[in-house]
């Protein structure tokens, strides 16, 4: 949804400044982001990891859960202090979960190898994943 008439009426919605190409005036415009609503994923899965406010630089600890759409496990992302992701998933011990720690450790360590290190880690990393 694009609307650039009554910006009262789109209170509820984002907004961003958006540069007209033939000029340098900016214009307010409302766009609606897609939402991810509740419950699993239809394919693939879906990751939510968080780590506590005061663990701040590495090594951290990220918990959370992988939502697959039959089921959801518990997992923890261990990041050492040279960048080294270790996971661990509370699923029985299988091929599939051997394959499914590998792609959650790939998420998480895109997000911390190029962290800056004068900037806080991500406090919450929120991922999904189709099939391919």
């Amino acid at each position: 949804m694009l609307s650039t008439s009554a910006p009262d009426a789109n209170l509820a919605l984002p907004l961003r400044l958006l540069q007209r190409p033939d000029s340098r005036q900016h214009t307010r415009v409302c766009v609606e982001e897609p939402v991810i609503t509740g419950g699993a994923p239809t394919t693939g899965f879906r990751v939510v990891l968080e780590r506590p406010r005061e663990n701040e630089t590495l090594p951290c600890t990220y918990r959370g859960r992988v939502e697959l759409p039959d089921t959801t496990h518990e997992v923890v992302a261990d990041v050492d202090a040279n960048r080294v992701v270790t996971v661990t998933v509370s699923a029985p011990a299988s091929d599939a979960r051997n394959a499914l720690c590998e792609k959650i450790r790939l998420l998480v360590r895109q997000v911390v190898k190029d962290a800056d290190p004068t900037v806080p880690l991500s406090r919450k990393i929120v991922r999904w994943r189709g099939e391919k």
